[in-house]
């Protein structure tokens, strides 16, 4: 049973899959990588940075014992769903990752935090993805774009709103 303050982690998966350019790929290779997103790992990593994002964006310095803690979890995590990607599937897979959690992170607080929108800008987007991109690649890139993340649960683009 869903509760109001539930977030539809189904429909905003599915919204950050459709988000990602997968450059011609097949739907069955789509899927494969869908599929490495959805698994446990992923998504404790998905969870933990959340969290970590509340704390260090949010309520900066008041939780940095939590956030070495969630800190070092997403890394847990990180290297085992990295250890369950099959060689083959590594480049594609983690290609995409950093954008996909920094969506993945972006939409949970729009849903669960509907009075704090105003603070998620393009700015806020951005450094998602820097941070990200710098955990999972160990680059930060010079150039980052947020204008493909498009979040619809049904009425149109709700980020647009």
């Amino acid at each position: 049973r869903k509760t109001k303050h539930q977030i539809p982690t189904g429909k905003v998966l599915t919204n950050i899959v459709n988000n990602l350019d997968f450059e011609g790929w097949t739907d069955r290779a789509k899927k494969v990588w869908f599929d490495y997103f959805k698994s446990d790992h992923s998504q404790y990593v998905i969870s933990d940075a959340f969290w970590y994002c509340i704390c260090k964006d949010f309520k900066p310095g008041s939780h940095v014992d939590m956030e070495e803690k969630l800190y070092d979890r997403i890394s847990q995590n990180y290297v085992a769903l990295f250890q369950k990607v099959s060689y083959s599937r590594k480049d594609f897979f983690f290609r995409r990752y950093y954008d996909a959690i920094s969506q993945a992170v972006l939409f949970s607080m729009f849903l669960a935090y509907p009075k704090s929108r105003v603070k998620f800008t393009d700015e806020f987007r951005r450094d998602l993805m820097l941070r990200f991109a710098k955990w999972t690649t160990g680059i930060e890139p010079e150039f980052v774009d947020t204008s493909h993340w498009k979040l619809n649960l049904g009425g149109g683009d709700v980020l647009q709103s």
